[in-house]
């Protein structure tokens, strides 16, 4: 085998490898039938009692004729996908009817090779871009979307009783993702950078009030691990029938978790209790962490009144939800400033709690509502009841990095 064939080889099977594949390549591997198969490698994955086996091959070019070996070889072999990796860029046409033969063609240009250590679990932060007493003000004089004014108007007794500098978590993972993106049928791979929100696991999006919730892929961080098996599962093989998966998960409710799965947009149904990969809410996503990439730094904010909260999701789950579409090979967390206010109607004793964006001025409803039915809502009601206690925080507000005038949302 050619060198550059190897190093490709070398690359697939370390992408297996991390996502928990024993690999093992031994050249030539025998079939059933005694016929001898150009199959190098071949990766094993238990998930409960199923277990998951991936032939590897590379070569220099491949054509119709080739698709029909390593099919032939899949069944031999008892695999339930052949990864091909090849010198040359194969044919759009035939990378989609391989796919459908549960053979999957990638060019070996679309194989990055594995990130540096230091690229893994970076610690990022966005600093304010408004400061907390151009919110404060807003919120009394009513110019923030969707807030009341709280001074006394009309006999509405309102008051703030505190507020501080969120550094909300967002969970990123920057890969490849392998999905029907450029019109019906065409398989095309798109680089990405996925943010998720650390309180439910939801994808956010940098919209031009500020953050927003992709609700297509709403709380994925809720899903119960044993649906995220099938959905790997799935990932794998490509399209799969509903008997396959009860075979695999012989001892699961596996269409309570495809239901779980199609409710959440991960999976969807075709004829015959066929079920594939459904197509990610991408079009149009825009990244918190490339849109606002010239204000991504390493440095904490510097103000009293910031309080960092702690992620509720499960960051190797997500990654597995994301994998199961595509690659993962950088991951990282970016803490987003929100200004939380919280405000008091006297009368009623009532208290509200507002969400501000900390780079666009905006509120942030989706986020609210998201909070308020997340894991995080504890982590709020702390700071809440310190609020209560302590009031109005009284340091200095954090301030725009680079020495920038705070510019209005």
């Amino acid at each position: 085998m050619e060198s550059e064939c190897i190093s490709l080889l070398k690359r697939v099977t370390s992408i297996l490898e991390t996502r928990g594949f024993n690999v093992e390549c031994n050249g030539k591997i025998r079939g059933a039938s005694g016929s001898y198969w150009d199959i190098q490698c071949i990766g094993s994955l238990s998930i409960g009692p199923a277990i998951i086996r991936i032939g590897v091959a590379a070569a220099s070019t491949v054509d119709s004729n080739a698709v029909e070996y390593y099919l032939s070889a899949k069944n031999d072999l008892a695999l339930d996908k052949v990864i091909v990796v090849s010198k040359t860029r194969p044919p759009e046409e035939l990378v989609r009817l391989a796919l459908r033969l549960g053979i999957s063609l990638v060019h070996g240009a679309e194989v990055e090779a594995e990130p540096r250590a230091g690229e893994r679990g970076r610690t990022l932060y966005i600093h304010p871009q408004i400061t907390m007493e151009e919110v404060l003000e807003r919120i009394r004089t009513g110019r923030i979307k969707g807030i009341k004014p709280v001074i006394p108007i009309l006999g509405r007794r309102k008051s703030i009783l505190g507020s501080r500098l969120l550094l909300y978590p967002l969970l990123c993972l920057k890969g490849t993702i392998h999905a029907h993106l450029s019109g019906e049928g065409a398989i095309a791979t798109r680089e990405v950078d996925l943010c998720f929100e650390a309180g439910s696991g939801s994808l956010v999006s940098m919209e031009e009030h500020g953050l927003s919730i992709v609700w297509e892929w709403g709380q994925l961080g809720e899903i119960e691990d044993t649906a995220v098996d099938v959905l790997v599962v799935i990932g794998e093989i490509g399209t799969v029938s509903l008997t396959q998966l009860k075979e695999h998960f012989s001892d699961m409710d596996v269409e309570l978790a495809l239901s779980v799965l199609e409710e959440y947009g991960l999976i969807d149904r075709l004829g015959g209790d066929m079920y594939t990969i459904a197509r990610p809410p991408i079009h149009g996503y825009k990244s918190p962490m490339v849109e606002l990439r010239e204000l991504v730094e390493e440095k904490h904010p510097e103000s009293g009144c910031a309080r960092t909260l702690d992620s509720m999701v499960d960051p190797i789950k997500l990654r597995r939800i994301v994998e199961s579409i595509g690659t993962v090979e950088e991951e990282a967390t970016l803490y987003y400033p929100v200004y939380m206010v919280v405000v008091e109607d006297e009368r009623s004793s009532i208290k509200h709690t507002i969400l501000v964006d900390g780079v666009r001025g905006a509120r942030l409803d989706d986020l609210e509502e998201v909070v308020s039915d997340s894991k995080m809502v504890k982590a709020i009601e702390r700071i809440i009841e310190e609020i209560e206690r302590n009031g109005e925080c009284m340091s200095e507000p954090a301030q725009p990095p680079h020495g920038q005038q705070a510019r209005p949302g």
